[in-house]
């Protein structure tokens, strides 16, 4: 919809169903050995919403733009068990003007609702905001220069989950395997009922 030369708005409907997810499954475990591979886990998700957009150009040289997302997004086990879907925040909202001149300065901001992630189903991040400034400038038609700053707010969501990357102990550093085996390792959905995923502590594995 364009109400005036330089304003537009949009409006999208969306709806996706997927099924047969694929994601980490535990194929062997023991005492002093875990094998995860990729495979289908026969869940499915269903994620329905509307998007609206406007943007303003004014002249060449401003452009300021709104977006609003809404999600509900709903996932179920192959059990039957369903719960709200993940990696889909319900409210998504982002903003921002650019200026184009001698140089361009391009100004964001993102506001994410709470959200839980598939790694970390049992913890949902917190909402959180952002705002990114990046400036650039041509030297010449072959060279330019880029400044890009992120998170100026520095407003970080924290997770309270104490976790730890796995390659190092993988790779057989000896700070990263000591540091593990003072406590349980969670791999894939930990504790979620589900045969196909569990916790190693003191090697034996628990679903």
């Amino acid at each position: 919809f364009r109400p005036s030369p330089g304003v537009s708005l949009d409006v999208n409907y969306f709806h996706h169903d997927v099924e047969d997810l694929i994601g980490y499954v535990v194929v062997h475990s023991g005492p002093d050995e875990l094998n995860l591979n990729h495979a289908n886990t026969d869940d499915t998700i269903s994620i329905e919403g509307v998007e609206v957009e406007t943007q303003v150009l004014t002249g060449r040289a401003w452009r300021l733009f709104l977006n609003y997302t809404y999600q509900d997004a709903v996932s179920e086990a192959g059990d039957g068990a369903s719960e709200t879907g993940r990696n889909a925040p319900r409210h998504k909202v982002s903003g921002g003007v650019r200026y184009q001149g001698p140089a361009v300065v391009d100004l964001r901001a993102r506001h994410v609702d709470e959200v839980t992630y598939t790694e970390v189903p049992g913890t949902p991040v917190e909402a959180y905001t952002t705002v990114d400034l990046a400036v650039s400038y041509a030297i010449s038609p072959d060279w330019g220069v880029k400044i890009t700053a992120l998170d100026l707010l520095d407003l970080r969501a924290e997770l309270p989950v104490d976790g730890t990357s796995l390659v190092p102990a993988i790779q057989g550093e000896p700070a990263a395997l000591a540091s593990l085996e003072e406590r349980p390792q969670a791999f894939g959905r930990p504790l979620y009922g589900s045969e196909r995923w569990g916790v190693l502590a003191d090697g034996h594995k628990y679903t």
